[in-house]
Formats: structure tokens, sequence, C-alpha cells
């Protein structure tokens, strides 16, 4: 229904923001949209995504597009695909490395991040893209900036209604040190047996590499099975993605998995 509204938008207006709560399937919601797009326009269209800089998050919306929830018909690949293909992948920061040969739709995903960088203005200035759509998870900080730019939204109490998933519980848990990683977890899995939590596949994403490190020598000593993914030790995210794979563990990182991570 999205995807449908946004391509009317865009018979009228060269720019829309897509402002929907965590966990809404905005991959779908991107998958669709460009299907529908290229449909409309013709096998000619070209489409550039922009990611978050994050290779693993470019990585997870090709792996989608590989097996997506609706089926498409539109070929895709990045940088390093030689062929010609409908949908270029990347991230913001490749934005250098994109050849600003005609295209007709640009896709900024996590907006609120980049979208007002230099890097990004002067890249889509040069490119001239011919319409734009923006998907975000935060789209206030586009209200003021942006009074007139025509905004759809998909909040996380319309999707509990529709049964699209549950209600979150969230819980806040004290500590004395907070930069201590023992008083940290420590803290953390006993307020996790008082509620009774599930941690048979967890994520703790941590504020530094070396507070990861310790995070998991302190829960591989206690038994857990843990995968540790940093830029130091896992560079190409293979770790990451046996974690994902992996029906137990506990998946620990530091930016990787606190933006966009499915």
């Amino acid at each position: 229904v999205i995807a449908s509204k946004a391509i009317k938008i865009l018979r009228n207006r060269n720019k829309l923001l897509i402002g929907a709560a965590c966990g809404a399937r905005k991959n779908s919601i991107m998958a669709l949209l460009i299907e529908k797009f290229i449909k409309k326009h013709g096998s000619k269209a070209r489409v550039v995504v922009v990611c978050e800089n994050l290779n693993n998050l470019k990585d997870q919306f090709l792996d989608y597009l590989k097996n997506p929830h609706y089926p498409v018909s539109f070929t895709f690949g990045d940088l390093n695909d030689s062929s010609d293909v409908q949908v270029i992948v990347e991230i913001a920061a490749s934005l250098n490395k994109i050849s600003l040969c005609s295209f007709q739709l640009l896709i900024v995903d996590e907006c609120h991040r980049y979208y007002n960088a230099s890097t990004m203005q002067n890249f889509i200035i040069r490119a001239k893209p011919v319409k734009q759509v923006l998907f975000t998870g935060s789209p206030s900080c586009f209200i003021d900036k942006e009074p007139h730019l025509h905004i759809l939204t998909i909040s996380g109490e319309e999707l509990v209604s529709k049964n699209i998933y549950c209600g979150c519980g969230l819980f806040v848990t004290k500590t004395a040190n907070k930069k201590n990683p023992q008083a940290v977890i420590n803290a953390f899995l006993a307020q996790a047996a008082a509620v009774g939590a599930d941690l048979s596949k967890t994520l703790i994403v941590c504020p530094s590499i070396k507070f990861a490190e310790a995070v998991n020598d302190i829960l591989t000593a206690r038994g857990f099975k843990t995968f540790l993914s940093t830029s130091k030790n896992d560079s190409n995210n293979s770790i990451l993605s046996v974690a994902r794979s992996s029906p137990i563990g506990f998946l620990i990182s530091v930016g990787k998995c606190s933006l966009g991570f499915n």
C-alpha cells in the first residue's frame, strides 16, 4: 500500500519522505517501490539506492533482493558489478565512485543520518536525479527544515494494530558504573533472570571495541556462545553472517548492528 501511494505521489512531486517505524519492513517497501517505478517508466529506468556507511547494510539489502517477500523483476548489484544493472546499491562513502550517467530515481535509506551532509548534497547537485525517495525511522528532523516535503508515515502503533508485529517490552537497568563491562553484564543478566527473558539469541551493542571485547570475554567465561563482530576482528562481516544464521548465541558489536540491522 505504501509503495503504491508513493508512486502516485511521485507523479506530481519530485521528492518524498517515508517515515517508517523500526520493523516496518522498509526493505520490502523499497523493493516494491523500485519494481513499480521501473514498470511505470520502462526497462531503461535506472535507480540508485544509497545505504548507511556500513557494508553489511548494503549487503543486507542486496541479499534481500535475491529472495524478497514479493517477487522483483529488475536487475541489481553494487559498483563491483560490471553489468549494466537497473538498480545500483551502495554506501554513502562510495558516492564519488558512482557514475553520473542519468538515473531517474535516488533512494536514500536512513536519510536522517547524512542526507543533509555536503557530500550527499553535492552528489545530488551533480547527478540531478529526477525523483528522490527518502527512508527513515526518525522523520522529525525534516519537518522544520523542509516544511513542504510530503511525508508518508507508518507508526509502530499502527504496525501493532495490524498484527505485523507485537508490542515491545523495554526494561532499563541501572548499574553503579556503566563504564565497567563486568558491572553492566552482571546487572543485565540479573535483570534478564528477574523478568524471565529468553537469551537464546541476543544482540548486545557496545560503546567501543574495547568494551565489546571485554563483554565477549565475560560471556564466554560464563559458558555462553558468543559472536564478536567489530571492524577490528570482522572487517568482511563473515562472523556477523554466521551469527545471523545461528539459532543461538550472543552477537556482540559496536556500530554495525545499531542502525538498520535486520
